[in-house]
């Protein structure tokens, strides 16, 4: 019974096969197994197609003629590798193993290169993956290593090019002068001219770890000034070497100590003064305040630094100074009909600030509350309404 069903099916599927392809008498035998195959060119019998054929595979491992490596599993035959390729390993042909991805075509190594370590000429060593060839290197660079032309050894780092000289550079570092752990930034260093005092237009600012560099200096001395940027800064500008220059206030063709900067790399780091005021009020005898008073602050010597002026508050502040030791005086042109005193509630009309007065000393923070009270002129003492001189 069996038997008859399994001839039954072989005819159902010998009458499929006859419609589904008229002609397929003509140059293709039925088979259930190999031995129905009895042409010795077709051997092997496809049991899904039913038909007789030269060499049937599952995976390409079952086609082991090199002529027809690869199995196609929709006819289980063996056939020719495909012309197309995705990656280097799908082509199989010696004398085209590079695979073209644009194309997807196995091609033959390019004349030129696949990467710089085929580039052997010294004037030509980088290889350009687009085109396969071996070209100079770019003109670019970002430090001396990139510059491979001997005569062009040294690398301009802010204009990224080789050149032929040594690149001369000044960096340092700036910080605080009470605390070098602490940096400063951002400050301007500016070279000026050692006899004028101008901009060389070579400076630069410090980062945020208060480092800074200035490249492609013509050897030579220059004076260097460190710009705190004034009023918005919480320290002062200095002319090296510690001079204070704030907002520029100094003589920079006259005062200054120039830096001698010799060919190659050189080294100045800096430290900068913060910023501190004295501040206080003008009141006369009934504790009024007075506005317009003017005040002279001298600095330890005794040398007159500025003037601090009251507001209708009779408030005044004279900011932006260093830790040191000072002397306040008020001006007698500016308190007609009062007595002129010197820090603390001393007469003083034109006396010696050093002898007469008590010093006010900034130690890192600023001063405030120095109270002027100030008493009026008695008539016997004076004329045109302002005090006589002793």
């Amino acid at each position: 019974m069996q038997r008859n069903q399994k001839f039954m099916l072989i005819v159902f599927s010998w009458l499929a096969a006859l419609l589904a392809a008229p002609n397929a008498w003509a140059g293709a035998s039925l088979c259930l197994t190999d031995a129905d195959c009895t042409d010795p060119s077709l051997p092997i019998c496809n049991t899904q197609t039913n038909q007789c054929g030269a060499s049937l595979c599952l995976t390409d491992a079952d086609c082991t003629d090199p002529s027809l490596p690869v199995c196609n599993t929709q006819t289980n035959q063996c056939e020719a590798a495909p012309a197309g390729c995705s990656s280097d390993a799908d082509c199989i042909n010696p004398s085209e193993p590079i695979c073209n991805t644009i194309t997807m075509m196995c091609e033959a190594p390019p004349p030129g290169c696949l990467t710089d370590a085929d580039c052997t000429d010294p004037s030509l060593p980088t290889c350009n993956t687009q085109t396969n060839q071996c070209e100079a290197a770019p003109a670019g660079c970002s430090s001396d290593a990139d510059c491979i032309d001997p005569a062009m050894p040294y690398c301009n780092i802010p204009q990224m090019t080789c050149q032929a000289n040594v690149v001369t550079t000044l960096s340092g570092k700036v910080v605080d002068r009470s605390d070098s752990s602490t940096a400063v930034s951002p400050v301007t260093i500016q070279l000026l001219n050692p006899a004028s005092g101008a901009p060389t237009g070579y400076e630069a600012t410090s980062d945020i770890g208060g480092n800074w560099e200035i490249y492609d200096l013509p050897p030579g001395s220059y004076k260097v000034f460190f710009d705190a940027h004034g009023a918005a800064s919480d320290y002062l500008d200095e002319l090296y070497p510690e001079i204070l220059c704030d907002a520029g206030a100094c003589d920079k063709a006259g005062d200054g100590v120039a830096v001698a900067i010799a060919e190659g790399d050189n080294t100045l780091n800096y430290d900068l003064p913060r910023a501190y005021s004295l501040s206080g009020t003008v009141r006369d005898q009934n504790s009024q305040p007075m506005p317009g008073v003017q005040l002279q602050v001298y600095d330890e010597d005794g040398q007159p630094l500025g003037v601090a002026t009251t507001t209708g508050t009779g408030e005044w502040i004279y900011p932006r100074i260093p830790n040191s030791t000072y002397y306040i005086k008020t001006i007698p042109a500016s308190i007609p009909g009062y007595r002129s005193e010197i820090w603390d509630d001393i007469l003083c009309y034109a006396c010696d600030v050093m002898t007469t007065g008590d010093p006010v000393t900034v130690n890192h923070a600023d001063v405030s509350g120095l109270l002027f009270q100030l008493s009026p002129v008695p008539p016997a003492l004076h004329e045109d309404g302002f005090e006589d001189p002793p």
